[in-house]
């Protein structure tokens, strides 16, 4: 069996871990899916659903963009949002902890 020069194993490590890293992003995203889709009809969530909805996908980190249709939809996620359990969001260093 031929040695494989440094730089190829290199390469093969890394392509190791990236797939690694993608089968766990896979991953955590059914475990969100499946969590989310408890309250939800379909595609469809109701306004009263829309909080736990919201806490149930939202982990430490995440970065979210809040966008509607309209004005009146984009208020009304920015609210339930801000409502949210704050214990499903990062605290960042130096921030007030009430």
């Amino acid at each position: 069996m031929p040695l494989l020069p440094t730089s190829q194993l290199c390469n093969v490590r890394d392509s190791d871990m990236d797939m690694t890293k993608w089968r766990k992003q896979r991953s955590e995203r059914s475990i969100r899916l499946d969590a989310g889709s408890r309250h939800a009809s379909g595609k469809m969530v109701s306004p009263e659903s829309a909080k736990a909805l919201l806490e149930a996908v939202i982990r430490p980190g995440d970065r979210v963009c809040v966008e509607g249709d309209n004005q009146k939809q984009a208020d009304f996620l920015a609210e339930v949002l801000a409502d949210a359990r704050g214990d499903h969001r990062a605290r960042r260093p130096g921030r007030d902890r009430r």
